[in-house]
């Protein structure tokens, strides 16, 4: 657009000047700055108000992440105490506008719901709500505006949306609290946890593999336990498993996901291979991207046929756990997994007919006699799964904001296509 066309579609109404705005760029937004100050040469102005109190109406944006390019999770309150409010709807830097009015999560807000007493409106003043856009978007230049049945309306801008990913799904993972019925977690959270992992899938890469003392070329079987955080509890679990023959025959492999360790790590793993003489390799991860996907680098630098999940505080409790493992021909198998007090901390899970899961055992003695159960699941803390089936149910998928359920899932898509899933009563202890 030139100056005399911006004047020209200024003077148009509101509804034919946001259509002028979305004709003034081509799909691709290749000047997404110029779209943006097309947008507010353009656009009507609100008044504002952020503060409730003592005020009939507010409206606030709390925050804005940008989980890709074309798609953002943003969250404020909007309440009106003078009339039912009509239209809520965000305006992306581009022009394009959002209405948010029937389809975001609403949910009491104390900023806003604390001051205001209404005789028509619920206090559910929140709102929160995962938006995808045409084009690729600008994280600054970001407007909430809120209309009222009466015409009056206000305006609010938004600070930069939240670009690293893993401080972006913190954000999103505290809203969980507000859900009542799921639906936040299934419209809003869901969606946008799913392609922030695919985000960090894309960006997933090993930056260091290295290997301390001696690690087999063609093992059998590679036991990978991804590392985040702390890396304490790597010496007590390769102090019980240097006691353990087969271990030894297997590729032992770490997937340091805190880069940030990498030199404590090495440090530590020099040691503990001069005491306990049990080589390893160990793979640092460029950036953290999350369990999921350090485990899919893990298995993709990892040789062996069969593949151990482990994860770090598990202790095993006596030499043979892996050839108990492998004595089940295929499928994905488990083991029992026991607290300090030799309670069942986890012995498989079982899907209800609701979807709920459920952990059959869980708390009571290894001793005490159950019922059989059948199993559909079991936890990656001690999972053993062959390569091919691995790749087959394309590694682990990373988009449930459970852990338990990433576990439950990967074992029902291998049920799902292949019919095969095993559960060996064997090994650790947490």
């Amino acid at each position: 657009m030139n100056r005399n066309e911006l004047l020209e579609a200024a003077r148009l109404p509101r509804e034919a000047r946001g259509a002028a705005i979305a004709g003034a760029m081509p799909s691709g937004c290749t000047r997404p700055t110029q779209m943006y100050l097309i947008r507010e040469a353009l656009r009507e102005r609100w008044p504002v108000c952020e503060d409730v109190r003592n005020a009939p109406r507010g409206l606030r944006v709390d925050g804005l992440v940008r989980v890709d390019s074309r798609s953002f999770y943003v969250h404020g309150f909007a309440c009106d105490n003078a009339s039912p409010i009509e239209s809520l709807r965000i305006i992306a830097p581009d022009g394009s506008e959002i209405e948010l009015a029937e389809r975001a999560f609403r949910h009491p807000h104390g900023d806003a719901d604390g001051f205001y007493q209404s005789d028509f409106r619920r206090r559910e003043s929140g709102f929160i709500a995962y938006i995808a856009t045409d084009r690729e978007q600008l994280s600054d230049g970001w407007l909430a505006v809120m209309e009222n049945e009466a015409g009056e309306g206000l305006e609010a801008r938004s600070a930069t949306a939240i670009d690293e990913v893993n401080l972006a799904r913190q954000a999103i993972l505290t809203h969980l609290r507000f859900d009542h019925d799921a639906k936040l977690l299934r419209d809003h959270a869901h969606p946008a946890i799913e392609r922030l992992q695919a985000r960090l899938k894309a960006d997933a890469a090993g930056h260091e593999t290295y290997e301390l003392g001696a690690v087999p070329t063609s093992p059998g079987v590679s036991i990978i336990i991804p590392l985040f955080g702390r890396i304490d509890l790597v010496e007590n679990q390769l102090a019980a498993m240097a006691r353990d023959p087969e271990v030894r025959q297997a590729e032992l492999m770490y997937v340091l996901d805190s880069p940030e360790l990498a030199d404590e790590l090495r440090a530590k793993l020099t040691q503990l291979q001069d005491l306990f003489h049990v080589g390893s390799r160990v793979v640092v991860m460029e950036r953290n991207c999350g369990f999921a996907n350090g485990c899919n680098v893990g298995v993709a630098r990892s040789r062996g046929r069969r593949i151990v999940f482990m994860h770090s505080d598990v202790v095993t409790a006596k030499p043979g756990w892996l050839s108990g493992l492998q004595k089940h021909a295929a499928g994905i198998v488990g083991a029992t997994l026991l607290y300090a007090d030799d309670s069942i901390q986890h012995a498989g899970f079982r899907v209800a007919a609701d979807g709920t899961v459920e952990q059959p055992g869980k708390g009571l003695h290894k001793d005490m006699p159950l019922a059989p159960t059948p199993i559909d699941a079991v936890s990656s803390a001690c999972m053993m799964i062959d390569r091919k089936d691995f790749d087959a149910v394309g590694g682990v998928a990373g988009c449930f904001v459970d852990g338990e359920l990433e576990d439950v899932d990967r074992c029902l898509r291998l049920r799902r296509d292949k019919g095969l899933i095993s559960f060996q009563a064997s090994s650790g202890q947490l």
